[in-house]
């Protein structure tokens, strides 16, 4: 049950930023940096990395505290995201972008993660979603 939990929790942060990053690039501004450079990207489109980065952070919060998840989880979880990012970069994009070959593979998985700093933010949201202990109150 954990691992199809993680599962479904990488696919929920992966899609959230997926859309963060078409919202604020659209589908030209994605083609044109994961074909160019991930770096220029973060230059050209900062509305598009804030949107991604504040998707998966909130992604990762609803999804924890909807299912109750304990900070355990957030391991697990964190390394489905990672394994969304590497299917996303190496079958889904060169699929859903003609230009794209499964060859670009690193360089599209670098511009989906955003240098890593998706799996930070989904990080963050499930850690402050997650239950845990608690302070005790003196």
């Amino acid at each position: 049950m954990g691992l199809v939990r993680a599962a479904l929790f990488g696919f929920v942060v992966c899609l959230a930023s997926l859309v963060g990053l078409v919202i604020g690039a659209g589908n030209v501004g994605l083609q044109q940096s994961l074909r160019l450079d991930p770096v220029g990207f973060a230059a050209d489109y900062p509305m598009a990395v804030i949107l991604c980065l504040g998707a998966a952070f909130v992604a990762a919060l609803i999804f924890v505290r909807t299912t109750r998840a304990a900070r355990s989880f957030v391991p697990l979880g964190m390394l489905a995201v990672v394994a969304g990012d590497v299917l996303t970069s190496f079958v889904v994009a060169p699929l859903m972008v003609g230009e794209l070959e499964p060859a670009h593979g690193f360089t599209v998985l670098v511009a989906v993660s955003l240098f890593g700093l998706q799996i930070v933010a989904a990080a963050a949201g499930a850690w402050a979603g997650a239950r845990g202990a608690r302070p005790v109150a003196a």
